[in-house]
């Protein structure tokens, strides 16, 4: 018997990851905003000469805020980890795929949150994206 679920892959390799300064740089200086409890998400929808034709996303913690950097990989741990586990609702869209979209999660809380409130500023964000494109 099959199994009647649609199979979702829950990974999130390398070429989703943002990793290139000038898009970065793009992304921050050109992008638009959504703040959603303890995340704002920063995003750009990139034309059709994009280089990926994909999501590529990035977690960003400030070391202002936390000076230890195992705090500071917590913290983006755990943004990754609810983006992979919901970016179908944003991935399964044919305009993200035909056009392509950077996105930048930015932790902007002094204290350590827990994993269930992130998740639910990471679907915030990209239920928002998911009607905006």
């Amino acid at each position: 018997m099959e199994n009647p679920r649609p199979k979702v892959r829950y990974r999130l390799p390398k070429n989703e990851r943002l990793h290139s300064r000038d898009m970065i740089d793009k992304l921050f200086s050109e992008g638009k905003r959504k703040n959603s409890g303890c995340l704002t998400g920063f995003y750009l929808i990139m034309n059709k000469e994009a280089a990926q034709k994909s999501v590529q996303i990035m977690a960003v913690v400030s070391r202002k805020r936390f000076k230890k950097a195992v705090d500071r990989n917590l913290l983006k741990r755990r943004i990754r980890e609810s983006y992979r586990l919901q970016k179908h609702l944003i991935c399964d869209q044919p305009e993200t795929t035909r056009k392509g979209l950077i996105l930048a999660f930015v932790y902007r809380h002094d204290e350590i949150r827990s994993s269930a409130e992130i998740k639910k500023a990471v679907i915030d964000i990209l239920n928002f994206l998911r009607s905006t494109i």
